[in-house]
Parts: structure tokens; C-alpha cells; sequence
């Protein structure tokens, strides 16, 4: 899964994944592996279930070591949220 624009720097765009398990018994967990965007501008974020509901996880700046993030549904909501992006991969 890329940010919107990638490899350009996102600009001002919305974009929404949803990841669903095979099983309605799945459990899914996500992991990104490097991230980047702006601290004011570019959060990610990540929610259990296919309504995002519940919040596991939003991110904004960078960084290199992979982070996990679990799932307790068979659904994984990411809404990529940007409204600047200058000199940043997302």
C-alpha cells in the first residue's frame, strides 16, 4: 500500500484501504515497514473493523523500524489523511 501520489509528495488528498481477512475468523495485523510524512500534515491512520470505529493506530513523522499493528477483527480500515506534503515519500 502506497500514500496516495507516491513516489511524489502527497499534496492535499484523502484516500481510504480496506484490507479483509479470508476468513470471517481471521485476525489481521498490518506492518509498515518505513514511513514518512510531514508531523503537521500526513496522518495515516489505522482502525479495527471495516467501520473504523476503534482507533489502533495513527501516524504522523517518520520512521525505519517496522511497526505491527493488530487487528481484532477480519478488517482493517487505513484512512491516509493529508493536507500538505512537501518533500516527504508518505
Amino acid at each position: 500500500i502506497y500514500s496516495p501520489s507516491f513516489p511524489e509528495s502527497p499534496g492535499v488528498s484523502a484516500c481510504d484501504y480496506l484490507l479483509i481477512g479470508q476468513t470471517a475468523s481471521a485476525k489481521l495485523r498490518v506492518e509498515i515497514s518505513v514511513f514518512e510524512s510531514n508531523l503537521c500534515c500526513g496522518t495515516p491512520t489505522i482502525y479495527d473493523g471495516y467501520f473504523g470505529s476503534n482507533i489502533l493506530k495513527t501516524m504522523s513523522g517518520s520512521f525505519s523500524e517496522p511497526v505491527k499493528v493488530y487487528a481484532k477483527s477480519n478488517a482493517i480500515r487505513m484512512l491516509w489523511n493529508s493536507t500538505s506534503g512537501i518533500n516527504v515519500r508518505g
